[in-house]
């Protein structure tokens, strides 16, 4: 008669980021269930009612998945993870991870950005952090700005004349107490061209 030992455990995503073009990182926590065989991530888009596929990942020692397949320009993606035993049984998951979703537009005054709001760390989002740079000169990023609880923001006319008819980016990432960070897409604007 078999000796059945259910994990005690729950999981939980410590992290999702967006890594790289159609691309994005999910991090957790090593299980510390003797039996695990691996790990199971389930994956919306947008909300808990998308429910587009479940990942396996059959290496007990893994405690990150990059995920190629998503559309980080169009989508909001999460992520809930889970401990399988030896027979592949899942354990409960506490909370998931959501990716940032940036996206922009411009009007007479300036520059607006407004995006998805990341979840869910256990004490919340600290901050999200507004980097500003030139599609060419990325590496050349300016911190322009932050907030705590707002998913808006306005880059004003001041610096908005020096884009009429150009291009500028934005970025957005949100930072927890304990320092996980997570980095949106990169959204690019042009300024609207004006009659002088």
């Amino acid at each position: 008669r078999p000796i059945y030992t259910t994990n005690p455990f729950i999981s939980n995503v410590k992290n999702v980021t967006v890594s790289g073009d159609n691309e994005i990182t999910i991090h957790w926590n090593k299980s510390q269930f003797s039996n695990v065989w691996g790990y199971e991530l389930e994956k919306y888009e947008n909300d808990e009612s998308n429910r587009v596929t479940a990942i396996k990942i059959a290496q007990p020692s893994d405690t990150v998945y990059i995920d190629n397949d998503v559309l980080i320009n169009q989508n909001s993606y999460i992520y809930s993870l889970f401990e399988l035993d030896q027979c592949e049984l899942r354990n409960t998951t506490n909370r998931e991870g959501k990716s940032i979703l940036l996206k922009g537009y411009t009007r007479d005054d300036g520059f607006y950005i407004y995006w998805t709001k990341y979840r869910q760390w256990e004490q919340g989002v600290e901050k999200y952090h507004v980097l500003n740079f030139d599609i060419v000169n990325q590496d050349k990023q300016f911190l322009i700005g932050n907030t705590q609880s707002s998913d808006t923001f306005f880059h004003d006319s001041v610096y908005y004349k020096d884009y009429i008819g150009a291009q500028t980016c934005y970025q957005v990432f949100g930072v927890n107490s304990q320092g996980d960070t997570s980095y949106s897409n990169v959204v690019c604007i042009f300024g609207d061209p004006q009659m002088l």
